[in-house]
């Protein structure tokens, strides 16, 4: 037995590994400038590496799909305040950022048609002005799309990805991870509850959408962020974090 191991240490040794075109391994034992043995890091330099020890757990894994996402909020609870006529604004009755209810006044306008009285307009539902595009005295037309109003109380995350195998894999109510970019080290939890309805003839893009309670509204809209889906069950492995 001695023999044969000492034949396969001797082995390892007389084989040589050569580099590929345009790599470079660094000297070699006996070369000028190498180094052989173990690595001392002084308490300092660990620091300042941020070098982590962690022990291997076995954990469950699961395979996920991740994608590119944008924070928006729902097309039912986002209203844009249009006119239907054209005219001049009289008054602005609410601003940007403002909390609003359904039926309060937001904007009083002066129809340009001759002998028309002051119209009010007010707000379909219950949420905050996100956008104000006007100025007092501005003139406007039919299609103006003067103010903004949503509620995001509730938001959705849209993760686009291209045509995969994968895509078979995603129903709706699965669980969805948004680590959102302006909001580092946190990680919000949604469900997937909406699906497109099939892959876009020029990008080959699908797009997937989760639903993410926002309570507290620190979720903003058109805020960029990542999207984990699982696929398949998961499986207990041995693993370390992968940072």
């Amino acid at each position: 037995m001695k023999r044969l191991l000492m034949f396969f240490f001797t082995l390892g040794f007389a084989s040589t590994v050569y580099p590929h075109a345009g790599e470079d391994h660094g000297p070699k034992v006996g070369d000028a400038g190498a180094t052989t043995g173990p690595i001392t890091l002084t308490p300092e330099a660990i620091k300042n590496l941020g070098v982590q020890s962690v022990e291997a757990k076995i954990g469950p894994l699961q395979a996920t799909l991740s994608m590119v996402a944008r924070i928006e909020p729902l097309p039912e609870k986002d209203a844009r305040i249009t006119a239907r006529f054209e005219g001049r604004i009289l008054e602005i009755l609410a601003k940007i950022g403002e909390t609003v209810k359904a039926g309060q006044p937001l904007l009083k306008l002066d129809p340009r048609q001759i002998g028309n009285p002051p119209v009010t307009l007010r707000s379909p539902i219950d949420g905050s002005i996100t956008a104000q595009n006007l100025t007092f005295g501005q003139t406007f037309s039919a299609d103006t799309v003067l103010m903004e109003v949503s509620d995001n109380h509730q938001m959705l995350a849209r993760g686009i990805t291209y045509e995969n195998i994968d895509l078979a894999k995603i129903k709706t109510g699965q669980e969805a991870r948004v680590v959102v970019d302006v909001l580092p080290g946190e990680t919000f939890i949604g469900k997937v509850e909406r699906l497109d309805a099939g892959i876009e003839r020029e990008s080959r893009t699908f797009e997937i959408f989760a639903l993410i309670d926002n309570a507290d509204l620190r979720l903003k809209p058109n805020s960029q962020a990542s999207m984990y889906v699982g696929l398949g069950e998961s499986q207990e492995v041995l693993s370390v974090p992968a940072r």
